[in-house]
């Protein structure tokens, strides 16, 4: 109840005199995030939902959110997309574009959303089996930009599935799930339902111990960013002088390279190793695009190819 309590304190500091929204997918942590925001702001705010078309049922959850909202006298806007069977990064993409849309057109200042600490914690473990560095340790950002006018705002980032489910109870919430949500064969699914029960079994911690991990690495991420800022401004265009960039720490040069072209730890790596070898490296890094590490310096050069 304290958390529950933190939680609403917070909405109301935050959104005190602004233009909110919250994306409703119909379950239970958008609902449970509904019914917080009723409970301290009242309902003028819009409800937003899109209908990804992934499931026959899926009007199901559009007809359960627009009665609830008609019920209570908060702003519907929905919309279902054309094509079917879209991959999980185009669905997101639509969705964002969607709330984007929707957002610039009404001057709504925050969109919030439901994500809870469970899932802060399915991201982590999944970037770490999927390999990642630092700056993957940081999981979900509470609050990060939608647009120049809007930004993102998850208010249950603190709170568990556990939390969430007893407040649901105690308020005889009604919702609907995406049944593809305890299907397997997705592996932040195998993360949620066989690997964090397993892990809990060793450490009834480990939501809190995995969270405080990832905002330690958020304050290391952000002094390791600000160092490599300016040790990047300092190397210039290229090319780099090899021997400067062999005198900065490891970690900075990671994080340079990361910053200029991509988070990827394999290129990263292979660009270290090849500048502490010395002699004549070529890395290719992009269509068209590769290193030469020569005559003490550093190149990015361009095939010459039609």
């Amino acid at each position: 109840m304290q958390r529950i309590n933190k939680t609403k304190a917070d909405l109301i500091q935050e959104l005190q005199s602004k233009t909110f929204a919250i994306a409703c997918s119909g379950g239970i942590d958008s609902m449970v995030l509904m019914h917080l925001c009723q409970s301290t702001m009242g309902n003028s705010f819009y409800c937003l939902h899109l209908d990804h078309n992934w499931r026959e049922d899926s009007i199901l959850a559009k007809e359960f959110i627009e009665n609830y909202c008609k019920t209570h006298s908060i702003k519907f806007i929905s919309k279902k997309l054309d094509q079917i069977r879209i991959s999980e990064d185009e669905g997101r993409k639509a969705r964002y574009e969607f709330f984007e849309e929707i957002c610039e057109a009404n001057s709504i200042d925050y969109l919030l959303m439901g994500h809870n600490l469970n899932d802060k914690i399915e991201t982590v473990l999944f970037r770490i089996t999927r390999g990642t560095n630092i700056h993957g340790l940081k999981s979900i950002a509470e609050f990060r930009d939608l647009n120049n006018q809007c930004k993102i705002y998850r208010p249950l980032l603190n709170l568990s599935r556990d939390e969430i489910e007893d407040y649901a109870r105690q308020h005889s919430l009604e919702y609907k799930e995406d049944t593809s949500n305890s299907d397997i064969k997705f592996a932040r699914n195998r993360i949620r339902h066989n690997v964090i029960p397993e892990l809990l079994q060793i450490n009834t911690k480990l939501l809190n111990n995995v969270d405080k991990l990832s905002r330690l690495a958020e304050e290391q991420d952000k002094f390791i960013n600000s160092v490599a800022q300016k040790e990047l401004e300092r190397l210039g265009d290229f090319p780099w002088q090899i021997q400067e960039f062999r005198q900065l720490n490891c970690a900075i040069q990671r994080r340079i390279l990361e910053l200029r072209f991509i988070e990827n730890i394999d290129f990263v790596t292979s660009f270290i190793n090849s500048i502490q070898e010395g002699g004549f490296h070529r890395i290719n890094f992009a269509k068209n695009k590769f290193f030469t590490i020569k005559q003490k310096q550093i190149w990015l050069e361009n095939d010459i190819k039609e």
